[in-house]
C-alpha cells in the first residue's frame, strides 16, 4: 500500500480539496472494504461499515496535522477502525444480536 503524500492531504483539507479527498478515499478504498470485512464478523452488513469507515477517513482528514508522527494511511486506518467497531456494536445492540437487517 503506497503511502498517501502529504502534499495530498493538505490539498484535501483546504477549502476547494473535494478531488484530493476523493483521490484519498480511492487510494484507501480497498484497504477499507477489507477492514469492514474482517470487523463486520458476519454480524452487520459489511457495505454499511464500509460507508461509516469512508466518514471516519474524511473526518481523519481534518484531524490530521502534517508532520505528526504516524503517516496518514495509519493514523486514518485507526479512525476508520474504531469508527466501524463503534457502528457495528451499535447496529448489533439495537437488533437484539444481529445487524444483518
Amino acid at each position: 500500500q503506497a503511502a498517501i503524500a502529504p502534499e495530498m492531504v493538505k490539498k484535501a483539507q483546504g477549502l476547494f480539496g473535494r478531488k484530493a479527498r476523493q483521490g484519498i478515499l480511492q487510494a484507501m478504498d480497498s484497504t477499507l472494504r477489507v477492514l469492514a470485512a474482517q470487523i463486520a464478523q458476519r454480524k452487520v452488513n459489511p457495505q454499511k461499515l464500509h460507508e461509516v469507515g469512508r466518514a471516519a477517513i474524511l473526518e481523519a482528514v481534518d484531524l490530521y496535522r502534517i508532520g505528526q508522527t504516524d503517516s496518514f494511511r495509519k493514523f486514518a486506518n485507526v479512525k476508520a477502525r474504531q469508527a466501524m467497531v463503534a457502528a457495528r456494536d451499535k447496529l448489533v445492540n439495537q437488533s437484539g444480536g444481529t445487524g444483518l437487517e
